[in-house]
């Protein structure tokens, strides 16, 4: 499974390909441009890779006007449509991987979590220190700041794995805008 292939990963998708690697899954954690920008050359490296997206942001993905690029990077950047639509709750396998999917809008409508094996996947939702934006079209600071508290009930030991930036655990993350509450970050 990849998560939100950028556009500059050709050289590295072509390494997997010639080393036997199958790609089953392209899950996409948001329909913003910086996040969906790979998605076709995956797909058609590896035809049988369903992409996933969350329902709200479904139909962004194949819109250059409403995934942004058009307005960011003056270019059209789609991706596929999507193959599986997620829901809250949703649960992704890959090989011996399961993962978890929690629905966390506030950056988009349809922003999403992967959770699983000691890991957050969080997109542009978290950042260690910091939190996405919610100025840009479907952005919510009230789902923003919803989304966050719901991620803080999760364990402090969890590894966030942003769509920026480095990782950190999640407690690191939280405490760095001021959510949580654990004593040792």
């Amino acid at each position: 499974m990849v998560i939100d292939p950028a556009a500059d990963l050709t050289e590295r998708l072509e390494g997997l390909l010639e080393e036997g690697i199958t790609l089953e899954a392209i899950l996409l954690t948001h329909g913003h441009f910086d996040h969906i920008a790979g998605a076709g050359l995956c797909k058609e490296l590896w035809p049988g890779a369903k992409v996933m997206v969350h329902r709200a942001d479904s139909p962004i993905i194949t819109d250059p006007v409403a995934n942004l690029s058009q307005a960011f990077i003056g270019q059209a950047i789609s991706a596929p449509p999507a193959d599986r639509v997620l829901e809250e709750g949703d649960r992704i396998s890959c090989g011996s991987l399961d993962f978890q999917i929690l629905a966390t809008p506030g950056h988009s409508p349809g922003s999403i979590c992967c959770l699983g094996h000691g890991y957050l996947f969080s997109g542009d939702i978290l950042f260690c220190g910091g939190y996405g934006r919610t100025d840009l079209p479907g952005g919510s600071g009230a789902q923003l700041y919803n989304s966050l508290h719901r991620l803080a009930q999760l364990p402090g030991n969890l590894q966030v794995l942003p769509g920026h930036g480095p990782g950190c655990t999640l407690a690191q993350a939280l405490q760095g805008i001021g959510v949580g509450g654990w004593e040792d970050a």
